[in-house]
C-alpha cells in the first residue's frame, strides 16, 4: 500500500514541473501582456461608451418635438439629474427591455408628467442608474419634462424584495410623488433579489 505520502508527492512534482515550464515559455509573457491590455483598456472602454451614450441623449432631448402632446414608446419624455451623485440623464417613455437598455424609462403603469399621481422611473443598477445609492435624504434632483422643469426632494429611500414591488407601488399610487426604481445590490451577479427604491416629493417652488 502507498502511504499518503506518496499520494501527494507525485501531483506536487508535476504541478512543480508545469509551473516551470510556463514560466520559461515565451507563451506565458504574452498571456500576461494582454491580460494587463485587458484591465487597462477595460475603463476606458466603458468611460468611451458612457461619453457617446451621454451625447446621444443630449441629442435627441435637444431634437424632440417641441410641445407636442404625440409621445410613443422609446421617445424623449424627461430628464433628470442630481448634482451631489453625478445622475445626468435622459429618460425614454415606456420601460421595456429595449428601452430600458438605453436609458431610464418612466413606466406607463404609473402617472404621466401632466397628471397627478405615483410616477414611476425604472433604470438599471449596473449603467444610468448606479447613482441612486449616492443619494441621501433632503437632496434635491431636478426633472425637467414637456411641461417644464421642476424640483423634487429626496423623501425616503428603501429596500423592497423583487416580489413584493408591484404591490408596494400599488399602494402608493394615489401618492403625489416621483419614484426611482433600480435593481439592489448594486453589486450583484445575475438577477439581484432586491429593489432599490428613491422616492421624491416635489417642491413648491418651480425650477428656474
Amino acid at each position: 500500500m502507498k502511504s499518503a505520502t506518496a499520494d501527494t508527492a507525485a501531483p506536487i512534482a508535476a504541478t512543480t514541473r508545469l509551473l516551470g515550464e510556463l514560466l520559461t515559455s515565451r507563451r506565458l509573457p504574452l498571456g500576461l501582456l494582454f491580460a494587463a491590455l485587458l484591465i487597462a483598456v477595460r475603463p476606458v472602454y466603458h468611460l468611451t461608451l458612457r461619453v457617446v451614450s451621454q451625447w446621444q441623449a443630449e441629442r435627441l432631448w435637444r431634437d424632440r418635438p417641441q410641445n407636442s402632446q404625440l409621445v410613443f414608446s422609446g421617445d424623449p419624455i424627461a430628464w433628470l439629474s442630481h448634482r451631489e451623485s453625478g445622475l445626468d440623464t435622459l429618460v425614454l417613455l415606456d420601460g421595456n427591455q429595449e428601452n430600458l437598455n438605453r436609458f431610464p424609462c418612466w413606466s406607463m403603469a404609473g402617472s404621466m408628467p401632466d397628471r397627478r399621481g405615483l410616477k414611476i422611473i425604472l433604470g438599471h443598477r449596473d449603467a444610468h442608474f448606479r447613482e441612486l445609492g449616492l443619494m441621501s435624504q433632503g437632496e434635491t434632483v431636478q426633472l425637467k419634462t414637456q411641461q417644464g422643469g421642476q424640483t423634487f426632494v429626496v423623501d425616503q429611500i428603501e429596500i423592497v424584495e423583487k416580489e413584493q414591488l408591484g404591490d408596494h407601488l400599488i399602494m402608493s399610487q394615489d401618492r403625489d410623488a416621483v419614484v426611482l426604481v433600480t435593481c439592489y445590490p448594486f453589486t450583484y451577479t445575475g438577477s439581484a433579489p432586491h429593489r432599490y427604491l428613491v422616492w421624491l416629493r416635489p417642491q413648491k417652488e418651480p425650477l428656474v
